[in-house]
């Protein structure tokens, strides 16, 4: 039985089989030489893995990155410029195998088909009696040979990046394998939800393959980047990975309150990692929380690395939701109490509740870090709460963008150039009614001031703590000279399975529409 990582990898040689490696198209694009190649990958029982893969080849690139991509995405989908913008070679691997949607992809034999992730899916939630016969097993492979493809077209400095599943891979290699300089993750949380009742082949699949059990044995630095609410809510998960890490091997970056869309700004920061790796540019030192009471209030104590030019100090705050994904991250304010030093004040309003925080560092170099995940039952620290005082109102434009989740968000101005929160996607969401403070209780309704520039039906939705169930609803919005106000009782929001039993349960409150919106304000009443 596999009981360790290091036991699981004691015996691999990623340059055991030659790479035979074949160039089947090479064009110019990007501003460089484009090829597709196949090369050799793991041997199972009745043949040798084909890895197909995509290269990207500036002149003079003097470091390499292996990329693995989001499973689901095909090699073609990736978008190789803050790398290529760096002169950095991508080297770009299919590791999913056989696909109707893909012209070219990788070729597994048949007794190493369960790497296939296009022929069965539910492969990423297998736990099989070997760890050698998973998926997750093979697709590491997959990383390594490419790296040893890097190597054979002369790279002495290879990066490794990986994208949701292709994440997975990251952790791996860059404790596996001595040739990797770096590596980054993006989203890349837990690999599979444990059983209520794990068995031994469960455990040893935890500690062989888990990114917990590589974590402490990183060889080469890693950024793990991550937003904080993805809908698994692996916040939790990664900071802990963060915070297991060999010391000064690991960097964490929080996307504050963001679920998705964070590729374009992770990835530009990527690529200014690995330069900094590659350029032996120290990275500024990890922020740090911690909490403290003192006279019945709770303290966060934050330190920060003033040694490179700081753009802004962030320290955010969530309170009572133990489900990741639903936190209400707000900006908490604090006072500089030191050369690299902040404290604040924060308010609790039950004792027996966790409180969470983060803070995160924006250098002017564009690296953006974050301390571990701090949680904290206050009543631990003898702190005592606070009186709750409910808020009738919830959001108004006086706030600006930050009770809101969605991609670029913005002010942009309505009727009578009064402003209202809008998003370059037409859809925004928001945790706050499940902050303690702004609650719904019985009988009260909740109403949105909103504009659209044109005549749409906007879908709006709210899922409960209930069963995480999503309850929808829709409302029509027509163009005019002024702004419109909704009225919402809960009931008003149906699924299959009827209606919330009331705004107490709401966890999240979203909208959707077809073309831009704007919302300048939500209240009670």
């Amino acid at each position: 039985m596999v009981i360790t990582a290091q036991q699981l990898w004691r015996d691999y040689d990623r340059k055991q089989l030659p790479l035979s490696a074949s160039e089947i198209l090479t064009r110019e694009g990007y501003g460089c030489v484009e090829k597709y190649v196949y090369y050799n990958g793991e041997a199972g029982t009745d043949g040798c893995t084909r890895i197909f893969a995509k290269l990207y080849l500036p002149k003079n690139a003097a470091a390499a990155v292996v990329v693995m991509d989001d499973v689901q995405n095909g090699v073609e989908s990736f978008d190789p410029l803050p790398f290529l913008k760096k002169n950095l070679a991508v080297i770009v691997p299919d590791y999913a195998g056989e696909t109707d949607r893909h012209e070219r992809f990788t070729i597994y034999p048949r007794s190493l088909g369960y790497a296939n992730y296009f022929r069965d899916p539910a492969c990423v939630r297998a736990v099989p009696e070997s760890v050698k016969r998973s998926c997750r097993y093979v697709w590491t492979t997959v990383a390594l040979r490419s790296v040893t493809l890097a190597e054979s077209l002369g790279f002495a400095k290879i990066a490794v990046f990986g994208s949701r599943e292709g994440g997975h891979q990251i952790y791996k290699t860059a404790i596996i394998e001595n040739a990797v300089s770096c590596g980054a993750v993006m989203y890349s949380g837990t690999i599979i939800d444990e059983p209520e009742t794990p068995d031994n082949v469960f455990l040893s699949y935890k500690a062989a393959l888990d990114n917990a059990g590589y974590c402490p044995h990183l060889k080469a630095p890693i950024l793990i980047q991550t937003p904080s609410n993805e809908q698994n809510s692996s916040l939790d998960y990664m900071s802990g990975l963060y915070a297991g890490a060999a010391a000064g091997k690991a960097f964490l970056s929080i996307a504050p309150r963001a679920v998705d869309g964070i590729e374009e700004e992770r990835i530009e920061q990527t690529a200014l990692f690995f330069e900094r790796v590659f350029d032996g540019v120290p990275m500024p030192g990890a922020p740090t929380v911690k909490a403290r009471g003192s006279d019945g209030s709770l303290y966060i104590d934050a330190a920060v690395d003033s040694g490179q030019e700081i753009a802004a100090v962030e320290l955010f705050v969530a309170r009572a939701q133990t489900v990741g994904a639903y936190r209400n991250w707000r900006s908490q304010q604090k006072e500089k109490v030191g050369t690299d030093e902040y404290l604040s004040r924060v308010e609790v309003f039950s004792a027996s509740l966790p409180v969470y925080a983060f803070v995160n560092v924006v250098y002017k170099s564009g690296i953006i870090l974050s301390s571990e995940v701090l949680s904290v039952i206050p009543a631990a620290l003898g702190v005592k709460a606070s009186p709750l005082v409910q808020k009738r109102l919830v959001y108004d434009q006086s706030g600006g963008v930050t009770e809101w989740v969605g991609k670029e968000l913005a002010l942009a101005p309505g009727p009578f150039a009064i402003l209202g929160v809008t998003s370059a996607d037409n859809r925004l969401s928001t945790f706050a009614l499940a902050d303690e403070r702004y609650k719904g209780g019985p009988g009260l309704s909740l109403q949105l001031t909103a504009y659209s520039f044109i005549e749409q039906s906007l879908t709006f939705s709210v899922t409960s703590s209930r069963g995480f169930t999503r309850f929808e609803c829709e409302r029509k919005l027509s163009p005019g000279d002024n702004w419109q106000k909704l009225t919402f009782s809960h009931s008003d929001f149906r699924s299959q399975f009827g209606t919330p039993d009331g705004w107490n349960e709401v966890i999240i409150f979203e909208i959707k529409g077809g073309s831009k919106f704007l919302i300048n304000s939500m209240l009670w009443i």
